[in-house]
């Protein structure tokens, strides 16, 4: 019987060839001009899982970009595995700062970072999922595939789109699966693979507070109609107290509080508080006291002005009382807490610090849910070793504070495990994007021990 792993030894060009092959495909989600080519990558990857044996299906849920349902059943009495990945990409933006076009997928060696396939989509997700389909492949071609193994790879990741938990809610009993495995993170550093095993929620508002029909002459009218602007501000200003805490009531109720074996697996992962600040440029780290930074980030939940706009900001002075004030506002919510709820208390707080002098409307427009999964997890140790296999060092268990509003609902049908194989300077997201072709190789090899494992703890 052939060994995947020399499979995997032997198809190194093929493999990179592919990927850049799909990667040359512009599926942008957000764009409607490139609706075909999104259909054009979901196809691209079905052929590919047609030719390793899988059953494959593209729904068009609810008028959506294409979302790919492939699965292999190599024994009815194996555990089921499902991977999850997505094939759109974000737009490339300002082109002029590509030092390559973004959809001819350059492979360059780089002085600091070795080899590397620089497009767009790269790390974010594309080269991750052809390391797991690879891995798959593989195993299949060499006969020695432990686990039945199902993708779910959708086309709006990068536009929050409804398709994929749509179908999870259509379809669940049909979906029934040991695990799920999802690589769209990042190692820790160079030295520790990760896995993630919480997820900030987020709740976005938007509040406008209206007073006159138009913008008046401070002079005129200055200090006899009240000003929008400070209305909207001196609300804010009781948003938190001064530990920094959010002092809207009820807003900490069903936060889980950090135990002692959580606030150990933080302390095991290297964290330069100096380097962190100057990786952001601020002059001091801040936030809730009696918090450490990680905590904050992770454990914590946080709420932070996005944006302010009112009257005259631009050259010169022009002295008016404007006739209304807009903020935009979003908050990190954690493992319990509950993002509706949230965002109630807070459109609540602000409408009774808000005089009714002045009109506010206050919209709530985005709320989903955290996730939190206890790293003592069978699925995760298996994880956690078989990063460590392909990329040596010890694999660190950590929190995001950003939100990827899918894995929730993944959740629903399985342990969750987070195992990317990218790095937090490969620029996702903006111009020159790029992806470690050592990472995408490891990647493969860190799956294909993973499928090994859950075979045989299954």
């Amino acid at each position: 019987m052939a060994d995947w792993r020399q499979r995997l030894e032997d198809t190194t060009d093929e493999r990179e060839d592919e990927l850049t092959e799909f990667l040359s495909i512009p599926s942008i989600s957000t764009e409607a001009a490139h609706r075909k080519d999104c259909r054009k990558a979901a196809e691209w990857l079905e052929q590919h899982l047609i030719e390793i044996g899988f059953d494959t299906g593209l729904h068009e849920v609810d008028g959506g970009h294409p979302l790919l349902d492939a699965e292999l059943v190599v024994d009815e009495g194996a555990p089921t595995v499902t991977i999850y990945g997505h094939y759109d990409v974000q737009p490339p933006g300002d082109e002029a700062a590509w030092e390559t076009p973004a959809f001819q997928p350059t492979i360059l060696d780089d002085p600091d970072k070795g080899r590397v396939v620089r497009a767009r989509g790269a790390t974010d997700n594309k080269g991750q999922l052809m390391a797991n389909l690879n891995a798959v492949k593989a195993h299949a071609d060499a006969g020695t595939l432990p686990v039945n193994v199902r993708f779910l790879i959708e086309g709006e990741e990068e536009i929050g789109g409804d398709s994929l938990p749509t179908y999870i809610q259509r379809h669940e009993d049909d979906l029934d699966c040991e695990a799920v495995l999802v690589s769209d993170t990042h190692l820790w550093d160079a030295d520790h693979p990760a896995i993630v095993h919480g997820l900030r929620g987020i709740v976005t508002l938007e509040a406008t507070v209206e007073g006159p029909d138009r913008d008046l002459h401070s002079g005129q009218f200055g200090g006899a109609v009240l000003n929008p602007a400070e209305a909207l501000v001196r609300a804010l200003a009781t948003l938190k107290d001064e530990n920094l805490r959010v002092a809207v009531d009820g807003f900490y109720d069903d936060v889980l509080e950090v135990d002692d074996a959580q606030r150990k697996y933080m302390e095991q992962v290297p964290f330069d508080d100096e380097g962190f600040r100057q990786e952001t440029g601020a002059p001091a780290l801040d936030g809730e006291r009696d918090r450490g930074p990680l905590e904050r980030m992770w454990a914590r939940p946080s709420l932070e002005i996005n944006g302010l706009s009112a009257g005259y900001a631009g050259d010169g002075f022009k002295t008016i009382l404007p006739a209304s004030a807009t903020l935009k506002l979003s908050c990190r919510i954690v493992a319990d807490q509950d993002p509706d709820r949230i965002g109630q208390l807070l459109a609540d707080h602000l409408r009774e610090q808000v005089p009714d002098t002045v009109d506010v409307t206050i919209d709530v427009l985005q709320a989903s849910d955290p996730w939190y999964l206890d790293p003592r997890n069978d699925v995760l140790e298996a994880a956690a070793d078989s990063l460590a296999s392909a990329f040596g060092g010890e694999t660190v268990f950590i929190r995001n504070g950003a939100s990827i509003p899918v894995v929730p609902d993944l959740d629903r049908l399985a342990p969750v495990a987070l195992m990317g194989y990218g790095m937090r300077d490969e620029r996702l997201h903006a111009p020159n994007e790029f992806f470690r072709l050592e990472s995408f190789h490891a990647g493969s090899k860190a799956m294909g021990r993973m499928l090994e494992r859950l075979g045989e703890d299954g």
